[in-house]
């Protein structure tokens, strides 16, 4: 009896062993992508293309695939493990057990070709109707490039999707009456800043996160031209200046954590923190942002791929911001002055500014092609003891490279 159960066991065991594989049963997809089935690894310009040998029938491949740890390791960590992946087959030999494919392996935003942009933009309190305290501001900004500054510079890892911003920036501030020629020490002081930024962007997808990260590295004082500069635009001439806050470094570290809230298609709600340190401002920062309208792709948030062809597309989009915060300072050095230099006529001590400070800006950006307009206006609580609260206006236009 026994012998007869050996029998059939060992029969049924050998016939399993010869049979051919049911084309109705789904093999593993693991066993697509063994190490030794990778033929080649081509890259394109936004993707990766692996011509590899595996071991199932292509009758058993799905609509994608899942790239698995070796496949990860063959193409250089380019790839994060769990990506799916649209299978483009070429080459197929349907009944035999071994078959090549070719795999098109979309890079990840990070590797991708950065978006580049040139931007100007103009800050002003004529648009307000006011003439004090923040009066003018220029600054000019490049996207899409990158240099060794920018390394030092912390982002959210492997994941995050980096890219990368310089700009160049001048401030003017002045007091109620810039036309006097009279000291005030109540006032605010003259002070010009001329510095640049170089930041970086680091964004996660899927979890809604962006970290920005800046250097910033200028001068406050006469060398900043903000004398010049003012008495070139102004009919009457503001005579101030020689007390105007005297020469000095400014070099700083800014960091900025953003979570989104509540991310949809046309409406964005974020809520951010911050903190900055060094000689050119130092302290904390709470905000939120509400971006809403017909948004551009390219000017989400969270917006995990974007094509060049939506960059020309000729409809037009545009999106209001709305974005409050509150700033906790212990250092400005527009009303405080520098770190080194001690020499200025007029500044404020620590204590004589105020350590809470509040402000918000309200925007409307329209794009169309490749070009955006931004309007916006801001307004920012008293700053120091004795101050008002003050209001100012921009423009700003952005061109994206093709």
């Amino acid at each position: 009896m026994y012998r007869l159960l050996l029998f059939f066991f060992l029969s049924g065991f050998i016939a399993s062993c010869g049979r051919q594989p049911d084309m109705s049963e789904e093999q593993p997809v693991r066993e697509q992508l063994q190490p030794e089935a990778i033929v080649s690894v081509e890259k394109n310009e936004d993707s990766y293309e692996v011509e590899s040998i595996g071991s199932a029938i292509p009758q058993y491949f799905q609509d994608s695939v899942v790239v698995t740890r070796e496949l990860f390791l063959k193409v250089g960590t380019l790839v994060p493990l769990g990506t799916d992946l649209p299978v483009a087959r070429n080459d197929s030999f349907a009944g035999v057990e071994r078959y090549v494919s070719r795999i098109n392996i979309p890079l990840p935003m990070k590797y991708s070709k950065p978006l580049r942009s040139i931007s100007l933009s103009i800050d002003n309190d004529i648009f307000t109707n006011t003439d004090y305290y923040y009066t003018h501001g220029t600054s000019i900004s490049v996207t899409g490039i990158g240099n060794r500054l920018y390394r030092a510079l912390p982002g959210l890892g492997f994941y995050g999707d980096d890219s990368y911003e310089m700009s160049l920036h001048q401030n003017l501030f002045t007091p109620i009456n810039p036309e006097s020629g009279d000291l005030v020490p109540e006032d605010r002081p003259f002070a010009g800043l001329l510095f640049f930024r170089f930041t970086k962007h680091s964004v996660l997808h899927k979890s809604k996160i962006q970290l920005k990260s800046e250097w910033v590295i200028g001068v406050i004082g006469p060398s900043s031209l903000g004398e010049k500069i003012q008495q070139s635009i102004h009919e009457l001439q503001p005579t101030g200046w020689t007390y105007q806050v005297q020469d000095d470094l400014l070099l700083n570290l800014n960091l900025e954590l953003e979570k989104g809230i509540m991310v949809y298609e046309n409406f964005e709600f974020a809520a951010s923190a911050g903190i900055n340190a060094g000689s050119m401002n130092t302290g904390a920062l709470v905000s939120g942002k509400i971006i809403a309208g017909k948004l551009h792709p390219r000017n989400k948030s969270y917006q995990q791929s974007y094509s060049g062809e939506q960059k020309r597309t000729k409809t037009i989009h545009y999106q209001f911001s709305f974005k409050p915060s509150v700033q906790y300072v212990m250092h400005n050095a527009s009303l405080n002055g520098g770190w080194i230099n001690t020499l200025s006529q007029h500044t404020f001590a620590r204590s004589e500014i105020k350590p809470m400070v509040a402000s918000v800006q309200a925007g409307l950006c329209i794009s169309y092609a490749e070009w955006d307009l931004n309007m916006y206006l801001n307004y920012i609580s008293s700053e120091f003891n004795g101050g008002f609260d003050h209001r100012w206006g921009g423009i700003g236009i952005t061109y994206f490279v093709q």
